[in-house]
């Protein structure tokens, strides 16, 4: 059966968004769907969002990515905010703010830069005294470097490739960085008590994070680091790094599924402490970085680990902010919208913290309405992940590196894209199952097949779209 034409939401939705009175008000990146309080949800976040946008003389562009009030960017708030920030066309701003990490880098500091910037270019004060006595998390280098592969795939900024302190960053923090802080010579930083804060071994900052040696977010974020670092070499001319990375991706993916799950409890061992035995201790918060981190597990540990994710009871709102984007990665696209909801709540606590709107406006894009890009080869993917009861989705103005689009999806079986760029682009539309035809502007076309990571099927077809159309996908 044909889908009908997708229409743009008339006024009578867009006027009951809270505070909004004339058109001049919206922000530049819009979300209209059959969900109003979703719509007012999307309209909150980037004018919170917006909130955080900074310039100054000292450090330039930047957001903030730090506690409200600090006046800072953070590593780990950076990296997670990078994706909602490219969606309201704060590229410059992201690359800015890498620069600046990977200018902080030192061997002094064993290859760790900045773990917070403050609005004059200085380390914070609360984390840095000096080259001995700082504060640093060390997940966050590898974190730090997949996000300016997503950046780079988003915005095609050639700084991410041309710039000098962003190449010694990418090239030190996958070969000095993980001699410097492996001792015990497997492959893995780690974190020993005589360190204090200097070089933690998770993300965590509580009792057990603390404990740790190595936390399970350390190991899947090193691992998808050497992934997406092996993938971005090869985008960009090849060379004996790339096999440096694919050997540590084997490394650490080995090390994960032989070593880290606990057959007694039916999950990954949250840390391992410094005499190399694990913690008894799970934190729940650590399993939602590994599953962040798209690596293709055991499908029945990854289910497991899911359906753990999906129940998580009273997260912080940074581990909250995470969820969303994550369950979406895997098709968990109820789930995904239950937490998308929690983190829109008005009620919400702390929902005032930067990372909360950046990641509602990123979790909206790439998990709901399921938008990749990919400027080197000139793509844009869509992959459909409305849930039911949402029946129409439409996000206008998406900046990507050659210009906007409008993505308009009418439930799971037929969008919409319209394009506005300097250049014709490819557009790789795809919709949940294995269906046997796709229509597009009354011509019939095959699709191929492609796996996601909870290995469901896509049926795909690639149309090409020039700047000022609009073409609309369908399938039965």
């Amino acid at each position: 059966m044909h889908c009908k034409q997708i229409r743009i939401l008339g006024w009578d939705v867009r006027l009951k968004l809270r505070g909004m009175l004339l058109m001049s008000h919206l922000p530049r990146v819009q979300f209209f769907s059959s969900n109003p309080k979703l719509d007012e949800g999307f309209f909150w976040a980037t004018q919170q969002a917006r909130k955080y946008i900074k310039q100054n003389s000292a450090v330039g562009l930047w957001y903030e990515a730090a506690l409200p009030g600090r006046n800072a960017f953070c590593m780990r708030d950076t990296a997670h905010q990078q994706v909602g920030a490219a969606v309201l066309g704060l590229s410059s701003h992201t690359v800015n703010m890498l620069q600046h990490f990977a200018r902080s880098i030192s061997a002094s500091r064993q290859w760790c830069g900045y773990w917070e910037i403050d609005q004059d270019g200085l380390p914070c004060v609360v984390d840095y005294r000096d080259d001995d006595h700082f504060w640093y998390n060390l997940p966050a280098n590898f974190d730090l470097l997949s996000a300016a592969i997503r950046e780079y795939l988003w915005s095609g900024d050639r700084k991410l490739v041309s710039d000098s302190a962003l190449r010694y960053f990418y090239q030190s923090t996958v070969t000095q960085y993980v001699s410097a802080w492996d001792k015990n010579g497997d492959g893995v930083p780690e974190h020993y008590p005589e360190y204090g804060t200097r070089g933690l071994g998770s993300y965590n900052e509580g009792t057990v994070g603390m404990e740790a040696s190595v936390g399970l977010d350390l190991l899947a974020y090193q691992h998808a680091c050497y992934r997406n670092f092996a993938y971005f070499i090869r985008l960009t001319g090849g060379g004996v790094l790339e096999g440096i990375c694919q050997q540590g991706a084997k490394i650490t993916l080995a090390q994960l599924e032989e070593e880290w799950w606990d057959t007694n409890s039916e999950q990954y061992h949250s840390i391992r402490l410094a005499d190399g035995s694990f913690s008894k201790a799970y934190v729940d918060e650590l399993q939602v970085h590994l599953l962040r981190s798209n690596i293709m597990l055991d499908p029945k540990r990854r289910a497991k680990t899911l359906d753990l994710v999906e129940q998580i009871k009273a997260p912080n709102v940074e581990t909250a902010s995470y969820i969303p984007e994550t369950l979406y990665l895997y098709a968990r696209n109820q789930a995904a919208y239950r937490w998308l909801n929690y983190l829109i709540a008005p009620n919400l606590n702390r929902r005032e913290y930067p990372e909360v709107s950046f990641a509602v406006v990123g979790a909206v894009t790439t998990g709901l309405m399921g938008i990749s890009i990919n400027s080197v080869s000139n793509t844009v993917m869509t992959q459909p992940r409305l849930p039911q009861g949402l029946d129409q989705a439409e996000l206008k103005h998406v900046p990507i590196y050659s210009g906007w689009l409008n993505i308009q999806h009418q439930g799971n079986r037929c969008t919409q894209l319209s394009y506005e760029g300097e250049i014709p682009l490819y557009w790789q539309v795809c919709f949940p199952g294995k269906v046997e035809m796709c229509r597009t502007n009354n011509r019939m076309i095959s699709p191929f097949y492609i796996e996601g990571l909870s290995e469901e099927a896509w049926s795909c077809v690639i149309v090409r779209v020039d700047s000022g159309q609009t073409v609309l996908v369908e399938t039965d």
